[in-house]
Formats: structure tokens, sequence, C-alpha cells
């Protein structure tokens, strides 16, 4: 508090205020204005004195004030402890996923025992393969005596089987069943039953039977001779008159007649009726 003015002044002393003489304590008076401030309230008055300056980059870089680089290291860091700690938050998502839905897979059946490696080597494929067919040795006899015997020739047809018979394997057998079936179209038994011995001795089976075209009688006892034959082919129409001459000529030179139609591709009513006067008139003779 200010003393009024003209007011003597006062000294508290031991908790008591006493007025103080006109010439004042040593110590203790009321000096200057700015002197009586000075007592309770005194540090509520204002400081005045010249405005403070504004610190300088220096001065804030030695006050530890922060730099951008360092703000945006700051930023980055926290990012990353973000990034981290929503990994983890997620880790712990699909962990609680787990426990609360277990896997399928579980309820599964166990899965089959895989099948061991091989350690042995698999034989090569071409040791394993079948031989290709080979064509028998008595291939060209075979074919070549079947033309011999079409064209007529049945004696040399037979000369080349009977000299193919000993050099043949024991597999093959097509030359001797020709030879059986050229014996029997030409009549001759004795022949047939010498080669049957041969072929029971050879491959240790029982021959075929020989079985005559023809009832046995007096034409069949004197012809030992190659039956002629007559072949067709094309259509058997009208126009077959050349061939039925041919074979009624031929009919008088033998008494057996072969007839070939494997060429014959069809027939009119026509040739079938020539063809079929024609083997009556045979029969007839």
């Amino acid at each position: 508090m200010r003393a009024p003015r003209g007011a003597r002044p006062c000294y508290r002393l031991a908790g008591q205020w006493a007025e103080a003489p006109a010439a004042g304590i040593p110590g203790i008076g009321w000096n200057t204005r700015q002197e009586n401030d000075v007592g309770l309230f005194s540090f509520l008055k204002k400081h005045q004195g010249p405005p403070a300056e504004a610190p300088s980059p220096d001065t804030r870089m030695r006050a530890g004030v922060p730099s951008r680089p360092l703000i945006e290291a700051e930023r980055a860091r926290q990012r990353e402890i973000a990034r981290a700690t929503a990994a983890k938050i997620d880790a712990i998502e699909l962990q609680m996923a787990s426990d609360f839905f277990p896997d399928e897979a579980a309820w599964a059946p166990p899965p089959a025992p895989a099948i061991p490696l091989l350690e042995e080597e698999l034989p090569e494929l071409e040791e394993e393969l079948p031989d290709p067919a080979v064509l028998p040795s008595s291939a060209p006899v075979v074919e070549e005596s079947a033309i011999l015997y079409a064209n007529g020739q049945a004696g040399a047809a037979e000369q080349l089987l009977l000299a193919a018979l000993p050099g043949l394997s024991p597999d093959e057998r097509q030359p001797w069943w020709m030879l059986f079936d050229l014996y029997q179209a030409c009549g001759r038994e004795h022949e047939f039953e010498s080669i049957a011995i041969d072929y029971a001795s050879r491959f240790d089976t029982s021959p075929p039977a020989y079985s005559p075209l023809t009832p046995p009688g007096p034409l069949d006892r004197s012809y030992a001779g190659v039956a002629p034959a007559q072949a067709f082919s094309g259509v058997l129409d009208g126009q077959i008159a050349p061939n039925l001459q041919r074979l009624r000529q031929a009919a008088t030179q033998s008494p057996l007649v072969r007839l070939d139609f494997g060429a014959v591709r069809a027939a009119t009513p026509e040739g079938c009726a020539e063809l079929l006067a024609a083997l009556q008139g045979l029969r007839a003779a």
C-alpha cells in the first residue's frame, strides 16, 4: 500500500506498526516513489525495458530448435512405426481367425503316400518291340507258281514247287499245300499220296486226304493232263459269245474245263441266259 501524501512514514517491527520520526529511521523511509513500490505487490508490476529481438537462425540451432530435414526424418520414422503397427495388427487378426475358424484341410483325409522313385534303369523300348514281319523265303516261289498254273502251265508250276521243297524252313507249308491242290485238281492221286508221306515225316502231322473232284469213271482213269481254263471278265452280257465258243472248243479236247469268273464286275439277263445254255450243252455232250 502506498502512504498518503503528508503522512508520516511508518515501519513494521516485530509484527507491529509504529510511526517513524520525521528524520526517518536509517535504512527505512520514504525516499522516492519507485522505492515505495517495492513491497507486497511489487511482483505484479510490469517491467519496462527495450523489446526483445527475434532470435537468429544460428541462435535457434544453438537453442535446439529442429530444422526441416530433421522434421521430415521424424515424420518418416513415425510412418514406419505406423506401418509396423498395422502389420502386427493384421498378424494378430489372422491368428485369431485361424483359432476361431480352423483350416478345412485338417478334416481332409491324409494324402496318399508318394510313389517311390525307381532307381533301376528301364529297358529300352527297342528291345521289347516285336520283330517286324518277315516274308517267308518261299513267297517268290508261291507267287510264280500261281501265275504259271493260271496260265495253263501246270507242269511248270509243279516242277517249281518240287524244286523249292528241300530248301524250305520247318514252318513253311504253303508250297506243300499248293502241290496238294495241284495234284487234286489234275486228278493225280498217286503223286498226291507220294508227297503226303513226305509231308507227314517232315512236319510230324497227318497230311490232307485226297478227295477226287468227280466220281471215278472211265474218263477219269484215262485222263492225266491239265484241265483247260476259260476266264471271263467285265460284264456278262450278250457279247460273251466268243468266250463261249472257245469254251466249247476246249471241252472237246479235255473232259475237265475250268471257268474263272473272278474278274466279272456285273451280269445281265441276256449274258446269264447264254452262259446257262452253253453249260447245259457241255453237260449233255
